[in-house]
C-alpha cells in the first residue's frame, strides 16, 4: 500500500511516520500549493523527516527543493499515482472543502480515499453521495472520532438490520477539556486561555467553541444512518455572543472575560440541580442538535475527564445503549485512526451505499 497525504500539518506528518513504521509506502505528501510526488516508489524516513523540518520551519511545499521529488497540482497527482502507484490510497487530513479537486477525481480513477477532513462530507447531499457511493473505497472513521471505532460501530449497527433511535454523545475533546474544568470551579476565560496554550483548541478558539465543528460530526453521523439533512438544519448553540464572531483573534481573546459570569451561572444552575453541564450532539430521525445540556450525575456523559470522548447508539434492540468511550482529540490518535482505515480499505470486498441498506 502506498499513501498520498494531502494536509502535510501536524497530523498528515505523523501518518506519514506512523505508516512508514508498519512498512507502508508515502508516494506524496500536499499542502495547498501543491503535490511532491516522490520519484521513487515511496519517499524514505530520511525524506520525510527534511521535508516536515522544512514544513514545520514554515516552509510551503513549492518551497521545498529535493531531488527525489517532483511539485505537480492535485488532478496531475492524483492521475500519476492511479496509473504508477502500487494499491495507492489518498489519505485527506487537509482543512479543503472541495471534493472535486482530488478526492472525487481519486474515485474516479477507482483510488481509495480516507478522510480525517469532515468538510467534504458535510458540504451538499450530492457532494456525499458521490463521496460514498462505493462503500469499499471509502473510510471516514476520523472525521468524527479521531482513532475511536464510532462509524464502524455505527455500521455494523446498520448492517444488521437494526434501528437507530438516537445517537448521543461529547463529541469534541476540545469542549470537553473547557467543561470538566469549570465544574470543578475555574473560570471559562482561563480555561480556553489554557487549552489555547497547550494545543487543545484550533488557533482560534471560536473555531471549537461556536459548535459548528462538533455539529459537523453529527451530520456525518446522520448522513451515513441514511438522513438527507444539511448543516444549516442544525440547531448549534455557540459559546460566544454573536457579536464576538467578526472581531479579530487578539480582541475575542481579551474579551473572554466578559462571559465568565454567563458560563459560571450556567454551571452554577446545572450542579444546584444535582447535574453536570456538557456539550453534546443528539441525532435523532427528526433532527440534530449541538449544544449545552445539564446530565444526570449517574450519565457516563458525567463521567468524562479531560479530552475523552463519549458516544452512545440507543437501537431498537439496544435499549440499553450501545457505547464507545476514549481520547476524542489528539495528533497521535487521529493520524492512527486514519492508518488503520487505511488498513481495513484492503479488506474490504463489500459494495454498500453508506446508509442505503
Amino acid at each position: 500500500m502506498n499513501l498520498t497525504v494531502f494536509g502535510f500539518g501536524s497530523v498528515g506528518r505523523v501518518l506519514c511516520r506512523q505508516a512508514l513504521d508498519i512498512g507502508i509506502g508515502v508516494v506524496a505528501v500536499a499542502d495547498s500549493t501543491g503535490v511532491l510526488v516522490s520519484s521513487n516508489s515511496s519517499f524514505s524516513s530520511e525524506e520525510l523527516n527534511t521535508i516536515s523540518k522544512a514544513k514545520e520551519s514554515g516552509k510551503r511545499l513549492s518551497d521545498i527543493s529535493t531531488p527525489t521529488a517532483t511539485l505537480l497540482q492535485p488532478l496531475d497527482a492524483v492521475d500519476y499515482i492511479a496509473k504508477n502507484s502500487q494499491s495507492p490510497v489518498v489519505a485527506d487530513c487537509s482543512a479543503y472543502d472541495d471534493p472535486s479537486t482530488y478526492l472525487l477525481p481519486a474515485l474516479a480513477r477507482n483510488v481509495p480515499i480516507v478522510l480525517a477532513n469532515k468538510k467534504p462530507l458535510t458540504g451538499t447531499m450530492e457532494d456525499f453521495l458521490k463521496l460514498t457511493e462505493r462503500r469499499d473505497f471509502i473510510r471516514l472513521e476520523s472525521t468524527v472520532g479521531a482513532g475511536l471505532p464510532t462509524m464502524i460501530t455505527l455500521r455494523r449497527i446498520l448492517d444488521s438490520g437494526d434501528e437507530i433511535k438516537k445517537v448521543e454523545g461529547q463529541l469534541s475533546g476540545t469542549l470537553g477539556y473547557i467543561l470538566s474544568a469549570l465544574q470543578k470551579g475555574d473560570k471559562f476565560s482561563d480555561v480556553v486561555v489554557d487549552a489555547k496554550a497547550k494545543g487543545f483548541t484550533e488557533p482560534d478558539p471560536r473555531d471549537d467553541l461556536s459548535g459548528v465543528d462538533v455539529a459537523r460530526k453529527a451530520l456525518i453521523i446522520s448522513r451515513c444512518m441514511g438522513q438527507s439533512f444539511n448543516l444549516s438544519d442544525i440547531e448549534i448553540e455557540a459559546l460566544y455572543p454573536p457579536e464576538f464572531e467578526d472581531i479579530s483573534l487578539d480582541e475575542f481573546m481579551s474579551k473572554l472575560p466578559e462571559l465568565d459570569e454567563i458560563v459560571d451561572d450556567k454551571v452554577k444552575s446545572a450542579k444546584g440541580k444535582d447535574k453536570f453541564l456538557r456539550y453534546t450532539a443528539t441525532v435523532k430521525p427528526e433532527g440534530i442538535r449541538a449544544g449545552l445540556v445539564e446530565v444526570e450525575k449517574a450519565s457516563p456523559l458525567a463521567s468524562l475527564e479531560g479530552t475523552d470522548n463519549l458516544i452512545s447508539f440507543e437501537t431498537k434492540w439496544y435499549t440499553s445503549p450501545t457505547v464507545v468511550r476514549g481520547p476524542g482529540a489528539g495528533v497521535e490518535v487521529t493520524a492512527a485512526g486514519v492508518l488503520s482505515d487505511c488498513m481495513d480499505l484492503y479488506g474490504s470486498k463489500v459494495r454498500t451505499q453508506w446508509g442505503n441498506l
